[in-house]
């Protein structure tokens, strides 16, 4: 498995969501990163502001894995926690179908550009259904299962779904396994693909993106009468080896930089040891900060160590950048174990703005194996200007 993206909603205030996430909608709702309302530190918090038929979502369209650039595949796995306030809340029935393809309301989705290949869906008894895309507004999506009980109100629940798409928009080859709190809930086998509209050329049998958490609430007169869910501990992967199953119920926590590396060479602003610059969470943009306008500039950092209580899976660096003149600019992560560097394929600095670009590690590139708790206390992290 290839882990793709994490998020445990801890490190990064409400205003950096859009800066972590391909893209969010507030259509019908609001989003607040909580520091202390997660499972085990912070969380996402969405509360419904009406019950329009095309509520916000968040939307993750991965681009990097460790050995460089994603291609898109047939296979994905994704989970997180959440915990709705309130069941009775959701508005059940049918997600809606605004335009060709493109099919909301719903607690997860898998995406292929524009069109949805399917949904999931919650329903105020606490089970999920599976709807397949639709063909257009006025067709409606298809339900293809429903799950036994998953959900209870005010109770964190850890899903996880596992989806092979169908080869066409009609193969039965396509699988979806969904899991809550471990215990396998829904195993469905059949078509697993968006339907075709006449006159539109289907998508290919690959997902680009996810779309979550966008429920659509039942009417209320008052804000405290609208849909409340918590999210915590999200990861996101797809089914390439070394690994290809659910991570299982998981913790996502974050760790700092806390000393000086190896090198030393970006500029800090102000004038303080480089790690001093980056320590913050949330994190204070152009307050303070390091730059390089030289190539071949590299910065690590000591960071603090892990809780001493887990057992890691995949490690994750988040490097809040952002250019500061029009042009290209592409950067590095940087894993210092022992006296050497390794370094990640190069990613791009997409603008002027700042924005995460995220370098997941499903192993550890020292020794080719996961990283254990001893290799990420010991080592280094940093960053290299490459152009």
């Amino acid at each position: 498995m290839a882990v793709l993206f994490i998020d445990g909603f801890s490190h990064y205030a409400t205003s950096d969501i859009q800066r972590k996430w391909t893209s969010k909608s507030d259509f019908a709702c609001t989003w607040t990163i909580e520091p202390t309302e997660g499972r085990n530190g912070g969380c996402l918090k969405r509360i419904s502001t009406g019950n329009n038929s095309n509520s916000g979502v968040l939307v993750k369209s991965p681009n990097w894995r460790q050995t460089g650039v994603w291609s898109p595949q047939r296979s994905g796995i994704c989970g997180f926690a959440i915990k709705i306030h309130d069941l009775s809340k959701v508005f059940g029935g049918q997600p809606h179908t605004i335009t060709v393809q493109t099919t909301v309301d719903s607690l997860f989705g898998v995406w292929n550009g524009s069109w949805t290949h399917f949904v999931v869906s919650v329903n105020a008894d606490g089970t999920l259904s599976v709807w397949r895309g639709a063909i257009s507004a006025s067709s409606g999506v298809g339900l293809l299962a429903t799950t036994i009980g998953a959900l209870v109100d005010e109770t964190w629940t850890y899903l996880e779904f596992k989806w092979t798409l169908s080869t066409t928009n009609s193969a039965t080859d396509g699988s979806l396994v969904i899991r809550a709190n471990g215990i396998e809930i829904l195993n469905y086998s059949g078509v697993l693909f968006a339907t075709n509209n006449p006159g539109f050329a289907p998508p290919t049998a690959e997902w680009t993106s996810v779309y979550c958490f966008g429920m659509q609430s039942v009417f209320s007169t008052t804000p405290e009468g609208f849909l409340t869910l918590r999210v915590c501990d999200f990861y996101l992967s797809d089914q390439v080896a070394p690994n290809n199953n659910f991570l299982g119920d998981i913790s996502i926590s974050y760790i700092k930089p806390n000393g000086v590396g190896a090198a030393s060479t970006w500029t800090p602003t102000p004038a303080v040891s480089n790690y001093q610059n980056v320590d913050e969470a949330p994190p204070t943009d152009d307050t303070d900060y390091n730059s390089a306008t030289t190539v071949g500039l590299i910065d690590s950092y000591e960071f603090e160590n892990c809780n001493p209580s887990i057992t890691p899976i995949a490690v994750q660096q988040c490097i809040l950048m952002r250019r500061t003149v029009p042009g290209a600019a592409t950067i590095k992560s940087v894993v210092r174990q022992g006296s050497t560097n390794y370094e990640s394929p190069a990613q791009p600095i997409p603008n002027e703005t700042y924005f995460y670009n995220c370098f997941p590690y499903d192993t550890n590139p020292a020794t080719g194996t996961t990283f254990t708790r001893t290799e990420i206390d010991n080592g280094q992290f940093g960053v290299d200007k490459v152009t």
